[in-house]
């Protein structure tokens, strides 16, 4: 349908005449709109002035705009703080009688606190404008109990009160939470997600934050051999974020963190009989340093699968409830606590034990960084046998580091004052005192590295032909205030050709560009002959972590 241009003194348009996918802006003029004369899906309101033209209001509107009329779409249920069908969920779920596997409905939440036990309906499904300004809370019971066959999108659900869960879903069937931020706040048995005998992938979870608390503070806890799945979910707290008792939960790509100093508040803890947890490309972390990330109990029977997991903590395996340390040994069909596949361990320290693979005996062996790439053990790739006598119960994961140098040029010299500067000389890469008396001249460059990478050490490369000259190369870390700390000193001891002189004994070896400069200062006396002694070359070896 085209535009029709219209006289000032305007025209009237019959019923049903216009029927358009989009009207554009300024296509219609009207001064006065009847009741119900625009029946659309959609109704933009940004720079219109509308005036009552009958209905009702659903929504958020700009100030100043009542009484417009919008038609919602099939078998949805609006509740809104004020202006939907209903203020409160479960009055909106009460209203719904006729929901059925082929008459499915959605209660449409808008922004807003709603403070209330939601108790779901199959086939009802519950779905909020956005997480961020859709919440629903209470501080007792479940604030929301599922039911089957429906799910729970883009809210917050939190409860603040003690022995409470956030959601809980209890053997229930075909269940999804998406986009969905699930928040317990009390620290005494609270649990974000609570999950009990739920059959295999009969709830899934995608892209949900979980926050919980410290002392009995669960994110996620699984009993009954329940089976749910998640997917790209955050797990935070300060208690234990995953607690399996008896699970048989699948996590792929999550990222699960704690802050806790005892083997039993891991970020996930297998107690209990049973468990058969499975993580893929996922991460541990712990915020304590050197604190467990992965605890299981000395009791248990079943097992961890992890693979392609970066684990930022210790892994401790038979963890008494008391806390002590126990060498689990398991049966040779089916191993206790640990299969790995594909995980980064081991530590450079000489206090962590090896991973032991198919022809390793169980030795206090130690390694560097061990990258697995199959399953662990001495029989098999199936069958590991992790831990055996002269081994102790932990398994070490560090942050992966790679090593990386830093070269500085002699064309980065300059003289630290004027008269210095007039006798540099940078020749085909080196760097020559020109002094025509030969006097000690001093030289300085710049250092510039990222923040938080960790120098190992300094090589000073040079060339000498006199016993008499005298050289040396300094690295300062220079604070704001005008201090400096010396960092590391190497003096130029060969006279006969090219010598190199290494510090690996680095002061203050951490970077910190946000308090301090870095540079090093080149000293350099040749004592008869400009030729006698000269600055070849200075490499940085640092260490820089890659998460």
């Amino acid at each position: 349908m085209g535009r029709s241009s219209a006289s000032s003194a305007g025209f009237t348009l019959s019923t049903g005449i216009i029927t358009t996918v989009e009207i554009l802006d300024g296509t219609i003029i009207a001064e006065d709109m009847a009741n119900d004369a625009a029946d659309s899906d959609k109704v933009y309101t940004d720079n219109v002035t509308i005036g009552d033209v009958g209905g009702k209001v659903v929504g958020v509107l700009p100030d100043g705009l009542t009484n417009l009329h919008i038609t919602m779409p099939a078998n949805t249920v609006a509740v809104a703080t004020s202006g939907g069908d209903y203020d409160s969920v479960q009055d909106a779920i009460n209203s719904i009688t006729d929901e059925a596997s082929n008459n499915i409905y959605t209660v449409l939440i808008y922004p807003g606190v709603y403070t209330e036990n939601v108790v779901c309906t199959d086939w009802i499904n519950l779905v909020g404008i956005n997480r961020e300004s859709c919440t629903i809370t209470n501080s007792s019971g479940s604030t929301v109990t599922m039911d089957s066959n429906m799910g729970i999108y883009n809210l917050t659900i939190t409860n603040t009160g003690s022995s409470t869960n956030a959601v809980q879903q209890l053997a229930k069937t075909d269940t999804i939470i998406k986009n969905c931020s699930l928040v317990v706040t009390h620290n005494t048995t609270t649990k974000a997600l609570y999950a009990s005998s739920v059959s295999s992938g009969n709830l899934k979870v995608y892209d949900t934050h979980f926050k919980s608390g410290s002392s009995t503070s669960y994110g996620y806890y699984s009993e009954s051999s329940s089976e749910a799945w998640f997917w790209n979910c955050d797990f935070e707290g300060s208690y234990i974020t995953l607690y399996e008792f008896g699970g048989h939960d699948r996590f792929w790509s999550c990222r699960i963190y704690c802050s806790n100093s005892t083997i039993t508040d891991a970020g996930l803890f297998l107690r209990g009989t049973s468990c058969e947890v499975k993580c893929f490309d996922c991460t541990f972390l712990n915020a304590v340093s050197s604190k467990c990330v992965i605890g299981v109990q000395a009791a248990n029977d079943g097992w961890i699968y992890l693979e392609g997991c970066f684990l930022y903590g210790i892994i401790e395996t038979g963890v008494n409830v008391d806390g002590t340390y126990t060498i689990v040994s398991g049966p040779a069909v089916e191993p206790t606590s640990l299969k790995l596949t594909g995980i980064t361990l081991g530590d450079s320290t000489d206090s962590v034990p090896a991973i032991f693979t198919d022809g390793i005996t169980a030795t206090n062996a130690y390694v560097d960084v061990l990258e697995v790439t199959n399953r662990i053990g001495d029989t098999g790739d199936e069958v590991p046998a992790i831990y055996a006598d002269g081994v102790t119960s932990r398994m070490y994961g560090i942050v992966p580091t790679s090593t990386r140098y830093y070269s500085i040029p002699a064309a980065s010299f300059i003289g630290i004052n004027a008269a210095n500067n007039e006798d540099i000389l940078i020749d085909a890469g080196t760097v020559k005192n020109a002094d025509a008396a030969q006097a000690s001249r001093t030289f300085t460059a710049p250092l510039t590295l990222d923040q938080g990478v960790t120098i190992t050490s300094v090589n000073f490369f040079y060339w000498t032909n006199d016993a008499a000259m005298a050289m040396s190369l300094v690295l300062h870390r220079y604070a704001n205030d005008g201090t400096d700390v010396v960092m590391a000193t190497m003096n130029a001891t060969n006279d006969s050709g090219n010598g190199n002189v290494e510090d690996t004994s680095i002061t203050s070896a951490v970077i910190d560009n946000s308090a301090y400069q870095y540079g090093v200062l080149l000293s350099v006396n040749p004592n008869d002959n400009l030729n006698d002694c000269y600055f070849r070359n200075c490499i940085i070896t640092y260490t820089i972590t890659e998460l």
